[in-house]
């Protein structure tokens, strides 16, 4: 029982880590993806694994906010390409 226990615990912590990672400041999109992929390889062995969907969603919510920025800076690109053209 008291080994049971243990374990949920465990698999609650990680699955609490899963869904509050966020990409660091200075942390390569790389590093991120390692470290998502490095708490869902420690869940495995407690619960159900979780799906790729899951999976993917965090990480695009994760990145939406470098999503916003680069499509912004094309959107400027494309703005001063036009104004320099005229």
């Amino acid at each position: 029982m008291g080994e049971k226990k243990v374990l949920t615990v465990k698999w609650q912590t990680l699955r609490c880590e899963f869904e509050t990672l966020a990409m660091k400041e200075k942390e390569s999109i790389q590093e991120f993806l390692a470290r998502v992929s490095g708490v869902v390889s420690q869940m495995k062995p407690y619960r159900e694994n979780l799906s790729n969907e899951t999976i993917v969603s965090k990480v695009l919510r994760s990145l939406r906010t470098l999503i916003m920025l680069l499509l912004r800076l094309k959107n400027l690109m494309i703005f001063l390409s036009i104004v320099l053209m005229s």
